[in-house]
């Protein structure tokens, strides 16, 4: 007989810990895949920490980087929640095989330090970011998981004087230390600089038993990255040292600065510079600068001439910007003056005479405007209309 939990069966158990147990569920009417996490202990602490990992969850898990809520009861006396079953692994896998590439790892921070800063943003803090707690959907897409120490900032902390809550290696020294008043979203941050040290260099910042780690946040400095691995950039190595920091005013001040510095450094710019400017081609500007047909400008016959074709032709790139055509397209190249608007059927005539009746179909483009003396100069060259050849 399979085994149910409320209305939920279990199909199979996922990972077991000192206050639960999380399986596998399904449920008629429900999606595939969930996970239901129950709890084991009576414990009224850990009774309330369930309850407030639920409240948390019931808000944050609007966002895409958090796992989702899907129900919540008692069974037998025992609360449980039901999530989204992840069937990607999780980051600490991934790790542990060593086959995650180094820049798709550190990508993958990029959206969980957003994730955390919704969470900052609405009033939780995390406290035990690690590789285990971000999990990855069939996309390889990151979610954050576990809210189970997360701190509620605007109610009070069930944490006691002197107790540890999350995991030690990635812990901030004010985490360690026990002071409580100094924790907040540069926690966090802290954590998020631990892992990505573990995705640049394999090893986590501080290693050995506990006491020793314990020493080493609190009082050591970490071994630079790109001491034991050589091929980190220094881009990389700076935003991973600053996460780290003893101090939490030299952090980065928010998850989103994480995100931002740390996408910066891998697409190789200078955090807070301005994108590159391109250059748009000639023929792509004209064409912008072309008005929609019928919009009374100049069909004459000259607007098949191969300079006209030339820069009414397809352009080839797409950075080309449509500027206003009010007074850029009221003249045409040939006579630089202003064209009369006329139906659009049957087009205008240009204005200058011998010009003939405009066409349905031709486009004139207008020509850039002429500095003082330009003529003249063409004349003195013998390229001018107004030279003369012996």
């Amino acid at each position: 007989m399979t085994a149910t939990i409320g209305r939920y069966r279990i199909t199979g158990e996922l990972g077991r810990g000192a206050m639960g147990v999380v399986y596998a569920v399904e449920a008629d009417g429900a999606p595939a895949r969930l996970a239901l996490k129950v709890l084991l202990a009576a414990d009224p602490g850990v009774l309330e920490r369930f309850r407030r990992e639920a409240d948390a969850l019931r808000f944050l898990s609007r966002h895409p980087g958090i796992v989702s809520l899907r129900d919540l009861g008692v069974h037998d006396g025992r609360p449980y929640v039901v999530m989204d079953l992840l069937d990607g692994g999780s980051l600490e896998r991934r790790l542990a095989a060593g086959d995650l590439p180094r820049e798709q790892g550190a990508r993958l921070l990029v959206g969980v330090a957003r994730a955390l800063h919704f969470a900052h943003e609405a009033g939780w803090v995390h406290r035990d970011v690690k590789p285990a707690n971000v999990l990855l959907d069939r996309g390889g897409r990151p979610v954050v998981s576990d809210f189970g120490v997360a701190r509620d900032l605007q109610g009070d902390d069930l944490t006691r004087t002197g107790e540890l809550v999350g995991t030690i290696a990635y812990m901030a020294p004010e985490q360690a230390d026990g002071r409580r008043t100094e924790i907040d979203r540069r926690t966090d941050v802290y954590a998020l600089g631990a892992v990505l040290y573990e995705v640049l260099t394999g090893r986590r910042p501080f290693e050995g038993g506990g006491a020793s780690v314990l020493v080493g946040v609190l009082q050591r400095p970490p071994v630079p990255p790109r001491e034991r691995a050589p091929d980190v950039s220094p881009a990389l190595e700076a935003v991973c040292l600053r996460a780290l920091a003893k101090a939490p005013a030299e952090r980065q001040p928010t998850a989103e600065d994480f995100a931002r510095e740390l996408e910066a450094a891998l697409d190789g710019v200078r955090p807070g510079a301005a994108p590159p400017r391109g250059r748009a081609l000639v023929p792509a500007l004209a064409l912008a600068l072309r008005p929609a047909r019928g919009r009374g400008f100049c069909r004459g016959s000259h607007a098949s001439s191969p300079a006209a074709a030339e820069l009414t032709a397809t352009p080839t790139v797409s950075t080309a910007r449509r500027l206003p055509s009010s007074r850029a397209a009221r003249r045409c190249p040939p006579c630089s003056r202003p064209c009369r608007p006329g139906p659009r059927l049957t087009g205008s005539a240009c204005p200058r005479p011998g010009r003939g009746r405009a066409s349905d179909e031709a486009a004139a483009v207008p020509a850039p405007r002429r500095r003082r003396g330009h003529a003249a100069a063409l004349a003195r060259a013998g390229a001018g209309p107004g030279s003369r050849r012996s």
